[in-house]
């Protein structure tokens, strides 16, 4: 069994941004980060959602700083490729727990998930890979968030 310990990493300084009515064909998604990857802007989280029909929605998460660029990138491109418009929410955190692994271990996710609605916390956008749990949170309620997750895993800072 892997004897690593949980991580729970927060970014504070995290801005969410939904491209909606994005046209669901292949290349899509490679044109709009190609685009943002031109710009050098770092993406911290990507969920694709259905819209409906032929259109989907794209949100991602990038560091307040990187925020302003996201903004213009996206704005030019919208019209490019026939999206119908962008949304914001600059109150937002990221918060993750991660460990090796972590997919091969059962219910992590419910007990990370209980964990925040115990705070009262609720979960705007989840991300996951084999070795991490991403949440996007509001702001207000990230440092309790933290500081539960690291009580229930145990887990380093």
């Amino acid at each position: 069994m892997n004897e690593s310990k949980f991580e729970v990493n927060l970014e504070f300084q995290a801005v969410k941004i939904t491209v909606h009515g994005v046209p669901d064909r292949p290349g899509i998604a490679a044109e709009i980060f190609q685009r943002l990857s031109q710009e050098e802007i770092n993406v911290e989280l990507v969920v694709q959602s259905p819209g409906g029909g032929a259109v989907t929605d794209i949100s991602l998460a990038v560091i307040y700083d990187d925020f302003q660029k996201t903004k213009k990138a996206l704005e030019v491109l919208i019209s490019e490729i026939g999206a119908s418009g962008i949304s914001k929410d600059e109150n937002v955190a990221l918060i993750t727990l991660a460990k090796d692994d972590l997919s091969k271990i059962p219910g992590v996710a419910a007990r990370m998930f209980r964990c925040l609605a115990n705070q009262n916390i609720n979960i705007d956008l989840i991300s996951t890979s084999l070795s991490n749990i991403t949440c996007i949170i509001g702001r207000e309620g990230a440092a309790s968030a933290r500081q539960a997750l690291c009580d229930e895993f145990g887990a380093l800072i």
